[in-house]
């Protein structure tokens, strides 16, 4: 069982973030892997007022979020994809939206995540999606590779939401650290 719990978390975790973000499986797997083995030795030191310091992170719930832009920059660029894998209680539940950021999407993006001006022009706009993504990102721990890109632009789009009580989510709130595999594979 201290095997197969692992495992199984292993191809959970990479088939939910094969589905909700389209990435290749090659690239999610050492992802994955890197965040298993602290999730199975590590503690909640950190994290989120919301759990003890002393609570196993095996017993925390995360939220994996992945997001794409229409560039680099925050402040001038904006979300067009948002997928989040919700891991609970041995749970996986994904989540993914496609957001019309309302300008041309860079060439320089779109050789990135392929996707295209075409596949979001019919999509909801953030502010339409926000409380939804809200609402999953509440969930848990926030967790993302490379998490200061994805952090920036969702503090950005959910600061332009004008009227959206953004509660007190973690993922959002000033001294939570996210989880971060690239942090840990450059230490």
């Amino acid at each position: 069982d201290a095997i197969l719990t692992p495992a199984i978390s292993v191809l959970s975790a990479v088939e939910g973030l094969k589905y909700a973000s389209g990435m290749d499986e090659n690239y999610i797997v050492p992802i994955v892997m890197a965040i298993l083995i602290v999730l199975y030795s590590a503690q909640a030191r950190g994290t989120a007022q919301e759990y003890a310091v002393d609570t196993a992170m095996s017993d925390l719930p995360f939220v994996a979020v992945d997001v794409e832009a229409t560039g680099l920059d925050p402040n001038e660029d904006r979300v067009i994809e948002v997928a989040c894998v919700v891991f609970a209680r041995g749970q996986v539940e994904r989540h993914g939206w496609l957001v019309n950021p309302g300008r041309p999407i860079s060439e320089e993006s779109r050789a990135v995540h392929n996707i295209s001006d075409d596949d979001v022009r019919d999509a909801p706009s953030f502010a339409q999606v926000a409380p939804e993504i809200l609402a999953v990102l509440s969930r848990g721990v926030p967790l993302a590779y490379n998490a200061d890109f994805d952090r920036a632009f969702l503090l950005a789009e959910f600061g332009r939401v004008a009227g959206l009580d953004r509660g007190d989510v973690p993922a959002l709130r000033k001294g939570v650290d996210w989880l971060d595999p690239l942090v840990w594979a450059r230490e």
